[in-house]
């Protein structure tokens, strides 16, 4: 009888041996560490082929970004928008930073968005989903203000035939801001162009 017992003990701690092996591995396969990661973003010679995908996150958040000089859009009584970065690292290709504001006092909600947008004279397609450029905001009440990005999908920018980065020589922005709740209220129209 004390054998059968010892025989069992035995299978039982070889199971949850087994067990405890498959799911470490398991885990590793589904969150990799970085050491599998670690030649993407890093062997950039040149910031961006846009061919080469996604680059790793925590390798992009050691990456400087390049100096740039803050573009005013507008700053007047209702509204700001500025530009205060180009991010050639960011994870679906490229963008801008910006920098807008709602100056109404928190009644009224404005809408920030891209009338339309050209790279080195290529005109995109503008909405509020990941299509060519990307870019909506909307501020009002308690948020008066926001950081926020202008996305260049590098897929849709490798159609067009812009294939690295440093192909990007300028990028014309036509901005509209407009009420919320009444969309033929426009605020602001205006177009920068960003040299880069």
């Amino acid at each position: 009888m004390d054998k059968i017992i010892l025989i069992l003990i035995i299978i039982a701690l070889l199971t949850v041996i087994v067990i405890c092996f498959y799911r470490k591995n398991s885990a590793k396969s589904e969150h990799p560490d970085k050491s599998e990661f670690s030649n993407r973003g890093t062997d950039y010679k040149n910031p961006g082929d846009l061919s080469r995908g996604i680059i790793y996150e925590p390798d992009m958040a050691k990456k400087p970004l390049p100096p740039f000089k803050e573009i005013t859009v507008v700053d007047n009584d209702d509204i700001a928008i500025k530009i205060t970065a180009a991010d050639p690292y960011h994870m679906w290709g490229y963008s801008l930073h910006v920098y807008l504001e709602n100056k109404s006092g928190g009644d009224t909600f404005y809408s920030f968005a891209l009338s339309s947008a050209k790279v080195n004279g290529i005109r995109l397609k503008t909405d509020e989903v990941a299509t060519d450029v990307n870019f909506y905001i909307e501020l009002g009440k308690n948020y008066s203000y926001a950081s926020g990005e202008i996305a260049f999908i590098a897929e849709d920018l490798k159609k067009k035939g812009i294939n690295k980065y440093g192909d990007i020589k300028n990028i014309e922005l036509g901005f509209i801001v407009y009420e919320t709740l009444n969309k033929d209220k426009v605020i602001f129209t205006g177009t920068v162009t960003v040299k880069l």
